[in-house]
């Protein structure tokens, strides 16, 4: 059989369309594009049929349906009779075998018969072809597979041990310094520990050139923490973030709950495995379980000092506090001293008490807490406290009055009675205006004495004969009387101190000492005037104390 040019087209399943693959003795690149549809041309003809289609010339047959494509393809190949076979296997066609002469021309019976079992070899070998690349591709699958399991199964062995080494660290003891080193072990780089706040805790590892360790820890949190804060939710996060430098950096959280409590920081060579990230995470977890287990005991032993302090203020010195006082190592024989501090709103007290806690155990005593107070026991003189006030002052975001007393450490009763005096001087200190540091009782005995030999109605009426008049001339008209006078006494008589400190002029001072002078009758710089009048301003400002 005479034959100008033969192509193969397979139908794709997906789109169900057939698309020439194979040709041989066409030059039109128009053939290597060339698609139809099922119907479209001799090719879908076969398709739709299932059988051998031919047209002595294509360009005028009006029996097919002739695609645009079809038609540019033939044309640009000089191509006039077509004949078509499909290519099926058990009644399955995938696709069509065509033939091609560039003149008009009769396909006889013998030709068609031999063309079609043409097809029909050419199916079985693609059929062949096909299910062989199958086998072959499922064979390299299972060699695939096999090593994978391999693969798997190793790094499961290699995990288990690791885990093992890291409980075994945790449980026997050696805190976290040994699971730290431990996990820098296993995985092959310097492992560092921080709080929440990017602070380092414990860091084995050495400073290199360029930025500092600390520096590069704290770094490398901070990026983690910034994009935490872009999330929905605060819900725990085990996953390991890697940040490329030099060297790499490897950053997961520690969580308790749902409170983030700390970092461990991984620097390495390079990127870690996906078995060496499942390690990183699962180290995380039990490195804040030994955290939580350190602070814990740290907790444990500072609410036993707290409860240690408040029974003494409460009972005094009993066996039992002398006992519980042994086992926390205090010694209550030396000399010590009792601070109080008022704080009304309950979320300063409690940065307070934090506050008053670590300074107290950083020099030896205990803190605790009580009502509206917080107090504290140190074995040190209240001359050595110099540190107290602006450590509390700064907890609470503002100056505090703190009072201080001796405790006699030999009688029964030295701590409450010293928390007796602290509190009466605590109360002095915020009425008279005093803040910002820490004053023994015995500094304000006077005053103390004074409220406690007089009542409230006393000290009402004795501040209605002294400053009672300017006091009700300032409501009145809203002057600043009083607050000068004030101003005045505290610059020891010195108009121009005072002028200064007020923001004014000296001549608008001595216009309102003026003005006071004849509102009272009395004149502000005469000695037993200037005594009575400051110790009224003084307990114009106790009088809301009076009855503590």
């Amino acid at each position: 059989m005479q034959l100008d040019c033969v192509w193969m087209m397979l139908r794709d399943e997906n789109d169900q369309l057939l698309h020439v693959r194979v040709t041989d003795g066409v030059t039109s690149p128009k053939f290597e594009a060339l698609q139809v549809a099922s119907g479209e041309g001799v090719a879908g003809a076969v398709l739709r049929a299932g059988a051998a289609r031919w047209s002595s010339d294509f360009r005028v047959d009006s029996r097919f349906v002739r695609p645009q494509m079809a038609t540019d393809a033939t044309e640009d190949e000089g191509i006039r009779a077509i004949l078509g076979a499909p290519l099926s296997v058990d009644d399955k066609v995938s696709g069509v075998l065509l033939a091609g002469h560039r003149s008009v021309r009769e396909f006889t019976p013998e030709e068609i018969d031999v063309f079609v079992s043409l097809a029909a070899h050419a199916a079985v070998v693609l059929e062949n072809a096909r299910l062989f690349a199958s086998v072959s591709e499922t064979m390299d699958q299972l060699r695939a597979t096999q090593t994978a399991l391999e693969e798997i199964h190793q790094a499961q062995v290699q995990a288990t041990t690791a885990q093992d080494r890291l409980l075994e660290a945790a449980v026997l003891g050696g805190g976290l310094q040994n699971l730290i080193g431990t996990i820098s072990e296993i995985l092959g780089g310097t492992v560092a520990l921080t709080d929440d706040a990017g602070r380092t805790l414990y860091d084995p590892g050495t400073d290199q050139d360029g930025p500092t360790r600390g520096e590069r820890i704290a770094w490398a949190t901070s990026l983690v923490a910034d994009d935490a804060s872009g999330a929905e939710d605060s819900r725990p996060s085990h996953q390991v973030m890697s940040l490329e430098g030099a060297p790499w950096a490897h950053v997961v959280g520690l969580w308790n709950a749902n409170e983030l409590i700390g970092y461990l920081v991984l620097e390495s060579d390079g990127d870690l495995t996906d078995s060496q990230r499942q390690l990183f995470a699962w180290s995380s977890l039990v490195a804040a379980l030994v955290l939580v287990g350190t602070r814990a005991s740290g907790d444990l032993d500072k609410e036993s000092r707290s409860g240690l302090l408040l029974e003494l203020v409460t009972s005094g010195l009993t066996e039992r506090s002398r006992l519980l006082a042994s086992s926390l190592s205090l010694d209550l024989s030396l000399p010590a001293t009792l601070c109080v501090v008022e704080v009304s709103s309950e979320m300063t007290r409690a940065r307070v008490y934090r506050a008053a806690r670590k300074f107290s155990i950083a020099l030896g005593g205990a803190a605790t807490s009580r009502d509206h107070l917080v107090i504290l026991s140190v074995p040190v003189s209240s001359r050595a406290l110099t540190h107290l006030a602006d450590r509390l002052s700064e907890a609470a975001d503002e100056k505090l009055s703190i009072g201080s007393s001796r405790v006699e450490v030999d009688v029964r009763d030295g701590f409450p009675r010293a928390l007796e005096r602290a509190n009466k001087c605590q109360a002095v200190l915020k009425s008279l205006g005093l803040s910002g540091r820490v004053v023994d009782a015995d500094e304000l005995s006077p005053y103390a004495i004074l409220l406690g030999s007089l009542d409230a109605s006393a000290v009402a009426s004795y501040l209605r004969d002294t400053v009672g008049p300017v006091q009700e001339y300032d409501e009145k008209f809203g002057t600043p009387l009083l607050q000068t006078l004030d101003a005045v006494y505290e610059a020891g008589g010195q108009v121009a101190a005072a002028a200064e400190r007020l923001h004014i002029h000296p001549n608008t001072v001595y216009q309102r000492l003026g003005r006071i002078d004849s509102i009272s009758g009395r004149h502000w710089k005469n000695n037993e005037t200037a005594m009575q009048w400051q110790l009224a301003l003084a307990l114009r400002r106790l009088a809301k104390h009076s009855s503590s």
